[in-house]
C-alpha cells in the first residue's frame, strides 16, 4: 500500500470497493476458490457498470481464482479483455496462463539462488566464520527488537516477453513441466 497509496490519493488508481487494508484484502488460506468467491462478490457489487482494469493478487493461486471470476462475468473476449492480473511464485499454472495471455505477470524468485545463499550462510555460521552478504544482496527486516540483516535475492517480473529465458533457459522448469515439447516452447516464446 505504501507504493499504491500515492496513486489512490491522486485519483489515478481507484479501488471501487474501498478495500485497501490488509484485513480487507487478505484471502483466507491463500486459496484460489476463496479468491474466486471474493472476486465474484467484488465484481457483482462494485463493477456491474464499470470495467476492472487491474487485479493485484498476492500469489498465483489467487490470480487463478480472480481470473476464473473475471471470465465468469464475460472478461477474456475481444470486446472485454482480461485486466492486468499479477501474481507471484511462478507456479506452472501461472506460467501457462501467462503464455495463454490470461495472467499478465508473476514474480520469480530463483530458488537456486536462495538455496545457494542459505547454504553459504549456514556453512559460515557452523564453521565459526563471519557471514558475508554481498552489498547488492544486503537488506534487513525489523522483527520489533532489532533490524535483522538478510540476504535478499532480487525478485524478477516474469511475463510473456521473458518467461522462456527465466524459466526454461535457466532450467527452473523444463518444457515438459509446462506440458509441451522443447520445440513447442521455443515456438511459443517466439510468437
Amino acid at each position: 500500500m505504501s507504493v499504491l497509496q500515492p496513486y489512490i490519493d491522486k485519483g489515478q488508481l481507484v479501488v471501487q470497493s474501498g478495500q485497501t487494508t490488509f484485513a480487507e484484502c487478505s484471502t483466507e488460506r491463500w486459496n484460489a476458490a476463496n479468491a474466486q468467491n471474493r472476486a465474484d462478490t467484488i465484481l457483482s457489487t462494485y463493477y456491474t457498470d464499470k470495467n476492472i482494469d487491474a487485479s493485484l493478487t498476492q500469489n498465483d493461486d489467487l490470480a487463478t481464482g480472480v481470473i476464473s471470476a473475471l471470465k465468469s462475468v464475460g472478461y477474456g473476449t475481444a470486446d472485454k479483455p482480461l485486466p492486468i492480473t499479477t501474481g507471484q511464485d511462478c507456479n506452472v499454472s501461472a506460467i501457462k496462463a501467462i503464455i495463454a495471455g490470461e495472467q499478465t505477470s508473476t514474480v520469480f524468485k530463483d530458488i537456486k539462488e536462495l538455496a545457494k545463499a542459505a547454504t553459504n550462510i549456514i556453512d559460515a555460521m557452523v564453521n565459526g566464520r563471519e557471514v558475508v552478504i554481498p552489498e547488492e544482496n544486503l537488506g534487513s527486516y525489523d522483527n520489533n527488537v532489532v533490524d535483522v540483516p538478510t540476504y535478499q535475492v532480487k525478485p524478477m517480473v516474469l511475463d510473456k516477453s521473458n518467461w522462456y529465458e527465466l524459466i526454461i533457459e535457466s532450467g527452473f522448469y523444463t518444457p515438459e513441466d509446462l506440458g509441451m515439447t522443447a520445440e513447442e516452447a521455443k515456438a511459443k516464446a517466439n510468437s
